[in-house]
């Protein structure tokens, strides 16, 4: 694609922008909630905002919290994290054909932004679709900014209100809520509704595992089950 036809970065930021946008009604309670739990577990606003700009990981910041606060040793919480988190792994290696030849410098800021919202638009945005490298970071860049801006913001605001925040109604839907949207869309194939379903039902089978160890279970669960089936999948052309 020539570069008189593709256009300017700061025009495809907003288009970032405005998709990344609408997760705000999703992200928001999700982070307001994060904020409250923090605050009635001890933390302070600074180590609730420390926290949520540093990992920017919604479920993983609540397993590893809710975790601590049971009296688990500290690898075991750091390992649940972990474990949720290692779909990030798999979100890294399937953006490396859009990315994998940009500078250190920006692959890192990709990564400390990689939360599903902004890989999901991004893999919607990228796939089947030739252009620069310049006009897909600064899409990802701008579908990045409200959703993770929020998510920092809410998470401050959680902590800052608590008594206020827990007091509304319904507020604890808006992790699965989000979960559920982010999701259900990118079950276009058998590997991946299979590795859904798979780490659905280990997570509801371990829920009564020690020391939420159902959803190490579980993660461990749906990637194998959905990197078994790929497999197959490709060797059968």
């Amino acid at each position: 694609m020539s570069s008189a036809l593709s256009p300017r970065p700061a025009t495809v930021f907003w288009e970032g922008v405005r998709d990344g946008t609408p997760f705000i009604v999703m992200v928001g309670p999700f982070a307001l909630l994060f904020g409250v739990v923090a605050a009635e577990l001890g933390l302070s606003l600074a180590e609730t905002l420390g926290f949520s700009t540093l990992v920017i990981a919604g479920a993983a910041q609540f397993a590893t919290l809710e975790l601590l606060d049971a009296g688990a040793p500290v690898s075991v919480a750091v390992g649940t994290g972990l474990a949720v988190n290692l779909r990030m792994a798999l979100y890294s290696a399937s953006l490396v054909p859009y990315f994998g030849r940009a500078p250190l410098r920006h692959r890192a800021w990709i990564a400390y932004a990689l939360v599903d919202q902004v890989y999901a638009l991004a893999l919607l945005r990228f796939q089947g679709r030739e252009e620069p490298q310049g006009s897909r970071l600064a899409y990802y860049a701008g579908a990045a900014a409200p959703i993770c801006g929020i998510w920092i913001l809410a998470c401050a605001l959680g902590a800052q209100a608590q008594s206020t925040v827990a007091a509304v109604p319904g507020l604890d839907f808006a992790v699965p809520l989000t979960f559920l949207a982010m999701v259900t869309p990118m079950l276009k194939d058998r590997p991946s509704a299979a590795a859904a379903m798979v780490a659905m039902s280990l997570a509801i089978l371990g829920h009564e595992l020690p020391l939420n160890s159902g959803m190490l279970l579980a993660a461990a669960g749906g990637m194998v089950t959905g990197a078994v089936l790929e497999g197959r999948r490709e060797a059968h052309g």
